[in-house]
């Protein structure tokens, strides 16, 4: 808990890049409620902290590994976790700049408004391919088998080569 005092923002990421490492279950339900708790302990009085949840090599679990989220482990965590993802890992679409975030409304205004200054973001034609393209469950599902599938064959063909 001392860590965590005056902190205003958490920014973890899993699976990690470019180990694929991730968080497990036990060990982000523990993260959770040391952020549960110091909130708790912060009261009205202080800013809370924040978790920021960078899932965006989620759909990339490699062998037993599970992807875990805080709001699903402890849906408490709702009103102080901050969802950031993009199709530009998982999709192999590195020079498709599409993203998202989620996350607590007030702080997504402030994200909108800064963003509106910016002058630069994805085109709307992706944006739109992009929505249509993850609306289609089946063609997301059988992209990630084949991709993985890829990934693998490298991997091993990779590590065949080293040993």
């Amino acid at each position: 808990m001392p860590h965590v005092k005056g902190a205003s923002l958490l920014a973890l990421c899993s699976p990690q890049n470019p180990t694929g490492t991730v968080f497990t279950k036990k060990q982000l339900e523990e993260i959770c409620d040391c952020v549960l708790e110091e909130n708790a302990r912060r009261g009205e009085n202080e800013k809370p902290l924040y978790v920021m949840y960078d899932q965006i090599y989620g759909a990339l679990l490699y062998g037993e590994n599970k992807h875990v989220d805080p709001v699903s482990l402890r849906p408490e965590m709702r009103p102080f976790t901050i969802y950031v993802d993009g199709i530009s890992k998982s999709f192999a679409a590195t020079g498709v700049r599409v993203g998202w975030a989620m996350g607590p409304a007030f702080l997504m205004d402030k994200m909108k408004a800064i963003l509106s200054h910016i002058g630069a973001w994805s085109p709307k034609p992706e944006q739109m391919a992009t929505a249509k393209f993850l609306d289609n469950k089946k063609a997301v599902d059988n992209y990630l088998v084949d991709f993985k599938s890829e990934i693998h064959q490298r991997l091993q063909s990779f590590i065949s080569r080293i040993l």
